[in-house]
């Protein structure tokens, strides 16, 4: 597993835990939710991830 794909999976961890969980819901946890729950396997670009994580 890459780096990329490690933060990704820990993005989708934070998305599920506080987004569905908690129903911390904000309109880019939703945007995010989302993307962690589809099928596409493209891993987004290092400083949209940081983004993502940053923001979860």
């Amino acid at each position: 597993m890459s780096i990329g794909e490690l933060l990704a999976h820990m993005i989708g961890a934070r998305v599920n835990w506080f987004f569905a969980w908690m129903r911390e819901e904000n309109a880019a946890m939703t945007a995010m939710d989302r993307w962690a729950s589809s099928d596409e396997s493209a891993v987004p670009e290092a400083a949209e991830l940081v983004a993502m994580f940053e923001e979860t």
